[in-house]
């Protein structure tokens, strides 16, 4: 596992957790170590999203839009554009990441 895969691991089970400020640190230092990792982008937009910052939610998409750096690039893109859509996003969107990090 990567440096970045365990600061997006860790951002994960704080989000779950229910510490969504600790998670976005979390997040924010697995981009310090890989700027272009999409699954990173997209999570920070959840947490951020979940937090009420609705627009660095949005950019933080937009940026998962644009990078195919990471395991679970293309899945992720799908995701941020989906929510980007406003489409309805899964109903527990952790839980789904979570299993796809496992699985991939």
């Amino acid at each position: 596992m990567s440096e970045a895969q365990r600061y997006i691991s860790r951002g994960l089970t704080l989000y779950t957790q229910h510490r969504k400020p600790a998670s976005v640190h979390f997040f924010r230092l697995a981009l310090e170590v890989e700027p272009g990792n999409t699954l990173a982008h997209y999570l920070l937009g959840l947490a951020l999203q979940a937090m009420g910052r609705a627009e660095e939610a949005h950019a933080e998409w937009r940026n998962a839009l644009m990078r195919r750096e990471g395991e679970n690039a293309a899945w992720a893109q799908r995701m941020a554009q989906r929510l980007l859509e406003q489409e309805e996003a899964p109903a527990s969107t952790v839980d789904v990441v979570q299993s796809h990090m496992q699985t991939a």
